[in-house]
Formats: C-alpha cells, sequence, structure tokens
C-alpha cells in the first residue's frame, strides 16, 4: 500500500482508537478487526479497477468518521468487560449454571423416563443465564444489559432458590359448613400457572439467541446448552435401564415361584437371589403381592418402586 494511502489508514485507527474509550485489549481487537475488513474493502475496490489511493479514501469515506464509528461500536460492545469483572462475570455463571445443573439432576432423580417438557425447561433456564451473564457476547444493542434482562435473572435467581423449601398453610375451618362442598376442578389452571415461568423463560431465550450479533456465538451457546442436557439425561437414561433389565429378571423369578408354589416368596427365601442385594423386597402377609424398591445410584435420596397391585413404577424419596 502506498505510504500517503498507509498513513490515511493508520491516522484513521489511530483516531477510532482514541474514540473507542475502552481497554487497551478491547480496543486493539476492535481495531484488528476494522483494520481488516478496512484493507479486504480496499482489495475489492481495487480488483474494480480503481486505483491505490481512490480505493482507500472510498473505504475510510463509506466507514465514515471515526467518531461515528467508534460510537457505533461501543453500543455492540458488552459493557463491564475489565479483566477482573470478565473473572467475575465467568465465575458467576458458572456458579449459576451449577446450581440449575444441581437443581435439573435432583428434578430428574424425582421422574422416570425422559421428557420433552423438562429438558425444554432446562434449555430454557440455562440459556438466559449464559446469554446475559456471560462476557465477551456480542450483541445489536446496548440497551440488552439494562434492568429488563437484570431483572429476569434475579426472578430467576429467586425461583431456583426456592425450589425444594418446605410449605406451609393453615386453613380455618367453619365447624358449621355444610359436609359435602362440591369439589373444584383447578387441574386447568395449576398447568397454565405452572408452565407460565417456563413460557417467558423460554420466550427470553429466544429474543436474546436473535439479538446475538454473532453466529457462532449463538450456535456455542445452543451447543453448550445441549451438551449440559446430555450431561443429565445420558447417565439416568442407563441407570434406568439397567433397573429395567433388573426388575424384568425379578418379575420373572417371582411370577414363576408364585405359580410353583401359590405365593409369592418370602423375603427370607430371597437372601441369596442374585437380584436382591439391589432391591429391597416386600411381600403382603397373605403372600399374593409383593413391592420391589431400588435406590438409585445416581442419587441416593430416591428410590424407583414397583408393586404387583399398582402394576406401575413410581419414585419414592
Amino acid at each position: 500500500m502506498a505510504e500517503l494511502a498507509s498513513k490515511q489508514v493508520q491516522d484513521y485507527l489511530d483516531a477510532l482508537r482514541t474514540a473507542l474509550k475502552l481497554t487497551p485489549q478491547q480496543s486493539s481487537d476492535i481495531v484488528e478487526e476494522v483494520r481488516d475488513d478496512l484493507f479486504d474493502h480496499v482489495r475489492r475496490l481495487v480488483n474494480r479497477g480503481r486505483d491505490e489511493p481512490t480505493a482507500v479514501a472510498e473505504a475510510l469515506a463509506d466507514l465514515g468518521p471515526a467518531e461515528e464509528l467508534a460510537c457505533r461500536i461501543r453500543t455492540e460492545v458488552p459493557p463491564w468487560n475489565g479483566a477482573l469483572l470478565q473473572t467475575l462475570r465467568c465465575l458467576l455463571t458458572a456458579a449459576l449454571v451449577l446450581l440449575v445443573m444441581w437443581i435439573a439432576w435432583q428434578t430428574r432423580a424425582n421422574a422416570f423416563g425422559f421428557s420433552w417438557i423438562r429438558a425444554f425447561g432446562l434449555m430454557a433456564t440455562v440459556l438466559p443465564i449464559i446469554l446475559i451473564v456471560w462476557p465477551g457476547i456480542v450483541w445489536r444493542k446496548n440497551w440488552m444489559f439494562s434492568a429488563v434482562p437484570a431483572g429476569c435473572v434475579l426472578a430467576m435467581v429467586i425461583l431456583v432458590l426456592t425450589l425444594g423449601m418446605p410449605n406451609h398453610s393453615t386453613q380455618i375451618i367453619d365447624p358449621e359448613a355444610p359436609r359435602n362442598v362440591p369439589a373444584m376442578d383447578n387441574q386447568n389452571t395449576l398447568t397454565i400457572v405452572a408452565y407460565l415461568p417456563l413460557v417467558l423463560f423460554a420466550g427470553l431465550s429466544l429474543y436474546l439467541l436473535v439479538m446475538m450479533q454473532r453466529w457462532h456465538q449463538q450456535w456455542i451457546v445452543i451447543s453448550f446448552g445441549l451438551l449440559l442436557l446430555v450431561a443429565i439425561e445420558v447417565p439416568y437414561a442407563w441407570e434406568e435401564r439397567e433397573y429395567s433389565q433388573r426388575l424384568e429378571a425379578m418379575k420373572t423369578y417371582l411370577a414363576a415361584t408364585h405359580q410353583q408354589q401359590g405365593i409369592y416368596p418370602t423375603e427370607q427365601q430371597l437372601i441369596d437371589h442374585p437380584n436382591t442385594n439391589r432391591f429391597r423386597y416386600r411381600v403382603a402377609s397373605d403372600g399374593n403381592s409383593y413391592s420391589l424398591f431400588w435406590r438409585r445410584p445416581l442419587s441416593h435420596g430416591y428410590e424407583l418402586a414397583y408393586s404387583t397391585d399398582r402394576d406401575a413404577i413410581w419414585i419414592v424419596d
């Protein structure tokens, strides 16, 4: 590049660096990116027949004054982005994600089988945390960091912190009230209220993803959320597969014993069975029904239960 054109470019980039008023590292990264884009633009103009000084002048004119370009760039650079604050934001993001993961792990232990609603809820809860708190994400508008998303994060943190807390209610019953009160079906209302936070978080996640300026960051965030989902679902899927196989073997053995003896075996008779070291076996006093309890290896506070009376699997915590 000619010396005069090179000096024009350097003067423009120096003015841009000064007008940015960001940290040295941020300013250097932005100036280098603008320099590369500017040189690419100059090459395209030269290939179209412009001489180099004219191409440089046109490229600089297309960028506009350095102060105006710096103002536009600052609206797309995340604030609170100093080195110390970046570290704190990374730690905060990791802490919040781990908190949500722990709650999701416990929630998964209290269920059997895969659920799209549960998976959707995990993604909708984790994504806003990463998108808003993690440093370095480039937005289309700087008001993404205003009180609205910050309030959403605060509400979300309060919500996950209150999950599992004991809830007590007091009801005063009038002794003169009629004994039989018509039952009211509030199932639909409760379902809507329960899914409302999930819908809000999902809408916030979609909005934040659309507002991200760099598509590769969108894919990275989505991929990270999917990896978190896989990290929870795959271990429990393996555990439930092992449980189902052991349960079927145990049911087959007990059914054969019942057919031969007319009653199910007692607890003492099953001591030597290979599966009894995993199952807790309980038989009814008449010997015609039984229950099996299997402590979850991934979460010892929960058991998978099966009973011939229910003929179904449920969770005991």
